[in-house]
């Protein structure tokens, strides 16, 4: 399983693993579904978003996830 290690502020003996092959959907096991009705294209951009493998999400991918406050917890 490829993952990499995460260090929390200061303290390097806080750590966890991140699979980068799980979506943020799957990491979160938060399944967004698309309201009736249709929505505005930068909530259907980030939904799309969270359903890609991490592996996969681009500087500029991130920085849309963020900017709507919607990255990685």
């Amino acid at each position: 399983m490829p993952a990499f290690e995460i260090s929390h502020g200061r303290d390097r003996s806080v750590t966890r693993l991140l699979n980068r092959d799980l979506s943020l959907e799957e990491r979160e096991r938060d399944r967004w579904s698309a309201p009736p009705g249709g929505e505005i294209r930068p909530l259907a951009t980030a939904r799309e978003l969270r359903r890609k493998p991490i592996r996969g999400l681009t500087v500029e991918d991130m920085r849309r996830l963020i900017r709507q406050d919607l990255g990685p917890a």
